[in-house]
C-alpha cells in the first residue's frame, strides 16, 4: 500500500492510512528479522558440520609456508602424525577458556581456535623463537592468544 495524501475533510481517514502503512512496515520488519535469525542459525549448523580439522588443515599449513622449509616440514609432519588433531579437538569443550602449554609453532592451537570458534584459547610457548613464528600466522582468529608467560588466572 503506498502512502497518499488525500484532500478530503475526513482527517481520520488519512490517519488510518498512515497507521496501516506503519503496521505493514512493522510486520515486514518482524518477518525479515525471523528470516535473518533462521538463516543465521542454519548457517551456524552447517558451519559446525563442515568446518572440521580436515577442512582447516590446508589453511593451517599455508600459514607456515614462508617460515622456512624446516618449520613447514615440522608442521606438516605434526599435522599428519596427529591426523589433523581430530581426536584432541573433539575432546575440547565447545565454549569456555583453555590454556595450551608448550604449544610449539602453534599448529595445534591454531587448528583448535579455527574449529572451536567460541572457545577462548591461550597458547603458552616459553621458546621465544617458536612463539614469534606462532604469533605471525595470518589466519590466527580473535579467540587465540599466544604468550610466553602462563596466565595467573585460568577459567574453564
Amino acid at each position: 500500500m503506498r502512502k497518499t495524501i488525500f484532500t478530503t475533510k475526513d482527517t481520520n481517514y488519512q490517519f488510518f492510512m498512515n497507521e496501516t502503512l506503519e503496521n505493514n512496515n512493522l510486520q515486514l520488519l518482524e518477518t525479515t528479522k525471523k528470516f535473518r535469525r533462521f538463516y543465521q542459525k542454519r548457517y551456524a549448523e552447517i558451519a559446525d558440520e563442515i568446518e572440521t580439522p580436515d577442512y582447516f588443515a590446508d589453511k593451517v599449513l599455508k600459514n607456515y609456508l614462508y617460515k622456512g622449509a624446516d618449520i613447514e616440514r615440522a608442521v606438516k609432519k605434526s599435522l599428519k602424525k596427529h591426523d589433523n588433531f581430530k581426536k584432541e579437538i573433539e575432546k575440547l569443550p565447545k565454549t569456555g577458556e583453555i590454556v595450551i602449554q608448550n604449544s610449539g609453532y602453534g599448529e595445534f592451537a591454531l587448528m583448535a581456535a579455527l574449529v572451536r570458534k567460541s572457545l577462548k584459547i591461550t597458547a603458552v610457548e616459553p621458546d621465544l623463537e617458536k612463539l614469534e613464528i606462532a604469533r605471525n600466522c595470518a589466519s590466527a582468529p580473535e579467540n587465540l592468544i599466544y604468550t610466553a608467560i602462563l596466565p595467573t588466572t585460568v577459567y574453564s
